[in-house]
């Protein structure tokens, strides 16, 4: 079965195309990213002081950080967050552009299987405040996330990452 087949079967006949190729993206990235978070674990571990370990960890711990791994597919959170947020296809675009620069700005924190939901969650929210002119508040994306942020961190804790990036611009006005 070819790989297009095969995402076109897992996502529903309604989702735009561009949703199946960004959550095939994303997983192949945390996929990658699961194994050598995996082998860094067992290097840490094995290592002789358990303050190199406890630092290790700490390097990578963010406050998207889950305890554990959602049991939603990456395909399905993006069908499900398209679903429920009532955001356009162009802000999945635009959160996969704040996800890779987020990527390049904090090298020492991977897209894992125990953070690319909160991570993608708030990068949509963030896009859809940017480029929709309806959106709702971040305890409804929150909620659309699965409500786990609801309880552990508000989707809010993304606000760093939107704190980095570049202002909007827009044209001068005509006079």
């Amino acid at each position: 079965m070819r790989a297009s087949a095969k995402l076109d079967s897992e996502m529903s006949e309604d989702s735009p195309r561009v949703l199946m190729v960004l959550s095939s993206l994303l997983q192949k990235m945390v996929t990658e990213n699961d194994k050598h978070a995996s082998v860094l674990d067992a290097d840490a571990a094995t290592s002789s002081t358990l303050a190199t370990h406890a630092t290790t960890m700490m390097q990578r711990l963010t406050v998207f950080h889950g305890h554990r791994a959602p049991s939603i597919s990456v395909e399905q959170y993006v069908e499900r967050i398209f679903k429920y947020a009532n955001c356009s296809p162009s802000c999945f675009v635009v959160a996969y552009a704040y996800l890779d620069r987020f990527i390049h700005q904090q090298p020492g924190i991977p897209i894992t299987s125990l953070n690319v939901h909160r991570l993608l969650i708030t990068s949509v929210m963030v896009a859809a405040k940017f480029l929709d002119d309806s959106y709702y508040n971040n305890a409804y994306y929150g909620k659309v996330g699965g409500g786990e942020h609801a309880r552990d961190e508000p989707v809010g804790a993304g606000v760093p990452l939107q704190a980095r990036l570049p202002p909007a611009r827009h044209p001068p006005s005509l006079r």
